[in-house]
């Protein structure tokens, strides 16, 4: 596969594929903490109150999902193309935004608002620090001694 394909499919094979964890950690959440039946969650008053009575595993399994989403996508980014550090982090930052979207129509608790951007900060750092750490092959379509 050409340079410009990898370039241009790995941030979006990377966020696909960090919703795809998002959803599936969540649904796996979901399953251990159902929600009780005939919950009204059709007014902003209403959500309040039910986040008010959420179980704190239910909460952490929330945390959770955003850290699979951040370092999974991340590091299938990473994968497509290596050695490109706007691929990785641009994935990292829309996620995070993704989930900060959520803050504005779910009210979180405090905790729960710091953690996305504590596991963005460490889920780059991690993969950043991989990157360093391992040579990265070269894509293909690249001259041999190119700058990237």
């Amino acid at each position: 596969m050409n340079r410009t394909v990898r370039l241009t499919l790995a941030p979006i094979v990377g966020l696909i594929a960090g919703i795809a964890l998002v959803a599936v950690v969540q649904a796996i959440s979901h399953l251990i903490f159902e929600a009780p039946q005939g919950v009204d969650l059709s007014t902003p008053e209403a959500v309040s109150a039910f986040m008010a009575t959420v179980p704190l595993g239910a909460k952490l399994g929330v945390v959770l999902s955003w850290a699979a989403g951040m370092f999974g996508g991340g590091w299938v980014a990473r994968r497509i193309a290596p050695g490109q550090r706007w691929v990785y982090s641009s994935v990292i930052a829309l996620l995070l935004l993704l989930t900060c979207m959520n803050f504005v129509t779910i009210p979180h608790p405090v905790w729960m608002i710091v953690a996305p951007f504590v596991i963005a900060y460490a889920a780059w750092w991690v993969l950043d620090a991989r990157a360093r750490t391992t040579a990265p092959a070269p894509l293909q379509g690249d001259a041999p001694g190119a700058k990237r």
